[in-house]
Order: C-alpha cells, then sequence, then structure tokens
C-alpha cells in the first residue's frame, strides 16, 4: 500500500492523474469488448462522496478529461468507446441490476454495452443497446459503498476532506479490502489521522498499518 498526501483543488494532482491513466490504458487498449471488460475488473477508483473535488462525479470527469488528453479515449459522444457504465435502477426486462457495471464497446462500426455474461465472468460478454440501458452513469470512479461486494487488483482510493462525517476505520477497510494485490491512497493527512480515530472493532490492525505508512511518509 502507497499513500499520496492527496492536496484538496478542482484538477487532479500529477501523481493522481498519472496513476488513474496507466490504470486504465490496459482497458483501453484492449482488442475486445471481453477483453476490456476483463481489464476494466482489475482496477477502480474509489471515493467516500459523491460530490466535492473528492466525489464521484468530479472525479468521473476530471478522469474522463486526463484520458482524453493522454489520448486514450476520444470525441464528446456519451456513449464513448471504453466508458464504464453502472447501472443505478434494477430493470427486470432486460436482466440488469443495480450496482451491475458494464463497459461501452465499439467494434465494426457499432457500439453496445457489455455486461458480463452468463457464467458472471466477461470471457463471454452479453451486449445490449445504449438505449435499452435502465438508469446508469460513469463508473470510472465509483462510491466505497457502491463497491462492496467486488474485488479488483488494484484500487485507488480517493478521501475528502478531514471534516467529512463519512470519515471512519470502516470507511478505509472497506475500501482497503476491495484490493486483492495494491492500494494506492490520495488523501490529505488530516483525513487519516481523523479517520484513525473513529473507531471501528471490525478494522482491527487497520491503524497501525496506515500509522506505519505515514510514518514512513513523512521520513
Amino acid at each position: 500500500m502507497s499513500w499520496v498526501d492527496e492536496a484538496q483543488g478542482r484538477e487532479l494532482s500529477a501523481a493522481l492523474a498519472s496513476q488513474v491513466v496507466a490504470g486504465f490504458t490496459p482497458m483501453l487498449r484492449a482488442r475486445s469488448a471481453s477483453e476490456a471488460l476483463t481489464e476494466l475488473g482489475r482496477f477502480r477508483v474509489l471515493c467516500a462522496h459523491r460530490r466535492g473535488w473528492a466525489g464521484v462525479e468530479h472525479l468521473n470527469q476530471k478522469i474522463r478529461e486526463e484520458l482524453a488528453r493522454a489520448g486514450r479515449i476520444g470525441g464528446r459522444a456519451e456513449y464513448f468507446s471504453g466508458r464504464p457504465v453502472l447501472v443505478t435502477r434494477n430493470d427486470y426486462a432486460v436482466n440488469l441490476f443495480n450496482g451491475d457495471v458494464g463497459l461501452v464497446w465499439s467494434e465494426s462500426g457499432m457500439t453496445k454495452v457489455h455486461f458480463p455474461g452468463a457464467s458472471g465472468t466477461a470471457a463471454e460478454t452479453r451486449p445490449i443497446s445504449p438505449a435499452r440501458l435502465p438508469a446508469h452513469e460513469t463508473a470510472f470512479a465509483m462510491s466505497i459503498h457502491k463497491s462492496q461486494g467486488s474485488e479488483h487488483d488494484e484500487v485507488v482510493i480517493v478521501l475528502p476532506e478531514a471534516d467529512s462525517p463519512l470519515l471512519s476505520r470502516e470507511l478505509l477497510y472497506t475500501a482497503i479490502t476491495r484490493a486483492r494485490e495494491r492500494v494506492r491512497l490520495f488523501a490529505p493527512r488530516e483525513a487519516i489521522e481523523v479517520a484513525l480515530r473513529r473507531r471501528v472493532a471490525r478494522a482491527s490492525g487497520l491503524g497501525e498499518a496506515l500509522t506505519g505508512l505515514a510514518s514512513r511518509n513523512r521520513s
């Protein structure tokens, strides 16, 4: 796990921008929808809030801008190839439910939104027309709450200011345990300190790990 002291600002820091471009590049350079969906499942950006500089809405917009600036995506279309989407309302007619994650992908001049197939994996995707999508939102970044139950090889966590009432050990524990291999934490130093003071029993050992990480970053 690594930590970057992320200052508040309207733009992504150079370190965070570099991280999200590197994290999403394998997905955006995939040769097929199934490969891209698999790569998407390996990397995710998580945050605590919907709004604010460290919130889902702001980060999704800024990540899209950074990816466009890096030449990874193009165009201004709503359903651009490489756009991850999170379903936010159940729709039994198309068998999609709140929390399902899919990926817009264009092949042979056709744009579809691909979801994992019947096996639950991306090896065989289930494509649908964008017009048939139930309520949804862009999902380069997701809330920590919405991510529960999922796992990724690498997770980038972006925390808000220290005065956020959502900061807690439980929040950090939930976010960190979404990662199988690597966690990169972008947060103001004070936000981490506040979270560590809000003790939650199930997050035992987390405080010691983060305290040690903070100490190493100070040296």
